[in-house]
């Protein structure tokens, strides 16, 4: 399995669709029917605070995977994004665990954070490398 990370932009004024679409959005994320697995997700910010894209780490066993399951997301399909941007990821701090439970503590697919979208604030416990 190799990981990615999905960096998406907004496109201006599209804010009621970003709020339409958030819990269709954010159950997909957490659904277990496709075959990619989302590690970390959550919205990034822009300077007053307000949701303007989103950011997601996926652990997935190729770029065609993670594109297709993009593809499928609610906020695609109705346009929010202007931009997406899919790359290959290496990870240096915080491993995440692995399917089998042999890594650092996690608990599968991206929890409730601080901003609603990613997984809890505290970082995961166990070996770091960097």
């Amino acid at each position: 399995m190799a990981y990615f990370v999905v960096f998406a932009t907004d496109r201006d004024g599209h804010g009621a669709v970003r709020a339409a679409h958030r819990p269709a959005h954010r159950e997909r994320l957490r659904s277990n029917d496709h075959p990619v697995r989302v590690l970390i997700g959550g919205p990034t910010l822009d300077a007053a605070g307000a949701m303007n894209g989103t950011m997601l780490v996926i652990e997935a066993g190729a770029l065609g995977d993670v594109e297709t399951f993009m593809a499928g997301d609610p906020y695609v399909r109705a346009g929010l994004y202007g931009r997406l941007e899919i790359r290959p990821y290496a990870w240096g701090l915080g491993v995440p665990s692995s399917p089998a439970g042999d890594g650092p503590a996690g608990d599968g697919p991206a929890g409730d954070g601080p901003a609603g979208e990613g997984p809890a604030a505290e970082g995961p416990a166990g070996e770091r490398r960097s």
